[in-house]
C-alpha cells in the first residue's frame, strides 16, 4: 500500500529550486556582461579632499609619493596599485592593480583616492 503523506523532496520545492537556478544563472550572466565590456582606461587620476592634485599616465611607468611619501603610487605595465601608505588598515594596498574605466583605489584615514579614467574625459561634476 502505498503512503499518501509522503512526497519526493524535488517535487515540494520545485518552484524554489527552479527560481534560485534562474537566479544564479541570470547572475553569472551578468557579471560575464560586466566584465567582458570594460575598457581598459588611460589615466590614473589622484584626488585629495575631493580635489584633483594628478593625473599619470597608464602607459607610463613610475613610481609617485603622495603626501609628501605617506603613500606610494605605482604605474607599471598599465596598472596602478599603492605600494606603500601609513594607514593602519592597509585596505588601499589591499585592494591590489586597477586598470579599467571606473576601478578605484581608496585611502580613507590619509583622504586619497585614485580613480582610473578613461581618454579624454571631462570632469566628474559639471558645474
Amino acid at each position: 500500500m502505498k503512503e499518501q503523506g509522503k512526497i519526493s523532496i524535488f517535487y515540494a520545492y520545485k518552484k524554489e529550486i527552479i527560481m534560485t537556478a534562474s537566479l544564479l544563472l541570470f547572475a553569472v550572466i551578468s557579471l560575464l556582461f560586466i566584465n567582458l565590456t570594460r575598457t581598459t582606461g588611460a589615466y590614473a587620476k589622484v584626488s585629495e579632499n575631493g580635489i584633483v592634485i594628478a593625473e599619470y599616465s597608464l602607459d607610463k611607468d613610475g613610481e609617485y609619493p603622495l603626501l609628501d611619501g605617506k603613500c606610494v603610487l605605482v604605474i607599471k605595465d598599465g596598472y596602478a596599485y599603492m605600494l606603500e601608505a601609513d594607514c593602519p588598515d592597509h585596505t588601499c594596498i589591499k585592494t591590489g592593480k586597477i586598470s579599467k574605466i571606473g576601478e578605484s583605489i581608496v585611502c580613507l584615514p590619509n583622504r586619497i583616492s585614485v580613480v582610473i579614467t578613461g581618454e579624454g574625459e571631462g570632469p566628474d561634476i559639471v558645474t
